[in-house]
């Protein structure tokens, strides 16, 4: 496609992957970025403040580790009063505009992978 995404392209991954569209779509990675990732070397930007190559993962993981030890707000998660439903509150100490994104993982989840994608399969068997 040979440009950088716009936010909203960016957004309709993440929506998939919440919608029951995806309901059958398990322990995958989706790159939505264009085909770009495989022709260059991204800069990142930290914190909106620490610009790393991408390709340097050292660097990349020290700025993470530093920035990431300065608070900047305060996110609360609890139960929902609805069954299955989460709150959230977030609080920064300055006005921010903007959406708040969470991603909740858990560390220990692990998929038993029984064929790897593309793998050809003789006709009838699944």
């Amino acid at each position: 496609m040979g440009r950088f995404a716009r936010a909203e392209e960016i957004a309709q991954g993440a929506l998939f992957l919440a919608s029951d569209e995806s309901s059958f779509v398990t322990a995958s990675t989706f790159l939505v970025d264009g085909g770009l990732s495989g022709a260059y070397t991204p800069q990142v930007v930290v914190d909106g403040e620490r610009d790393v190559l991408g390709s340097d993962r050292a660097a990349l993981l020290a700025a993470v580790a530093e920035l990431a030890a300065r608070p900047k707000g305060e996110v609360r998660l609890r139960l929902g009063q609805a069954p299955g439903t989460v709150a959230v509150e977030a609080a920064w100490p300055e006005v921010m505009t903007g959406d708040l994104f969470l991603a909740l993982v858990e560390a220990e989840a692990v998929s038993n992978v029984a064929r790897v994608l593309n793998e050809q399969v003789p006709n009838g068997v699944q």
